[in-house]
């Protein structure tokens, strides 16, 4: 993973499709948990539920949700 701040300017805003950010959302009364991913050029949004805040759980929450990406938004 790479801070914001390190990464390189070709990925700057815009400029190259098909670069996604992620982050997680977790409750922290329940351990529940949320994946976010948005797509820099075009801004799409993916929301995925996880069932836990482990690896395992957001590759699997994940790939769920990319199944159904317009394909502009997944390859360059």
């Amino acid at each position: 993973m790479t801070p914001i701040t390190e990464r390189p300017a070709k990925v700057a805003p815009g400029r190259v499709p098909s670069h996604w950010e992620g982050d997680l959302l977790k409750n922290a009364r329940n351990g529940s948990a949320v994946g976010t991913l948005v797509e820099r050029t075009t801004r799409l949004v993916i929301l995925a539920r996880m069932e836990g805040a482990d690896a395992t759980s957001a590759r699997q929450g994940f790939t769920k949700k990319l199944r159904h990406v317009p394909p502009r938004c997944a390859n360059p």
